[in-house]
């Protein structure tokens, strides 16, 4: 159960409940991606060690971005229900909204 259903009033129903899109995965994917194919390219052409830390630092910072991006779609909730729009957003730090 989550905090829409948590929070429902009397007599009210959900109509409509989503989440953030998985599309927020793409941008950090993409920067994994092309970190782990610098690292590749590098390390088959044998070049500086620089340049293979550097594409190892774009894949970290890649996971580290998509973890973030992970969490916040984890732990957003969007409702339509017969009486109110609801957003929550955020795990420790909530941020809620309802419109009447």
């Amino acid at each position: 159960m989550g905090y829409v259903e948590r929070h429902l009033l009397p007599d009210e129903q959900v109509l409509y409940k989503t989440r953030l899109h998985w599309i927020l995965l793409l941008r950090p994917s993409l920067l994994i991606a092309l970190g782990l194919v610098t690292v590749a390219v590098a390390w088959r052409m044998d070049a500086p060690p620089a340049v293979r830390y550097l594409g190892g630092a774009a894949a970290v910072a890649g996971l580290l971005w998509g973890l973030v991006h992970y969490i916040e779609m984890m732990t957003s909730e969007f409702a339509v229900t017969t009486i109110r729009l609801i957003l929550k957003v955020g795990l420790v730090a909530r941020y809620t909204t309802e419109l009447l």
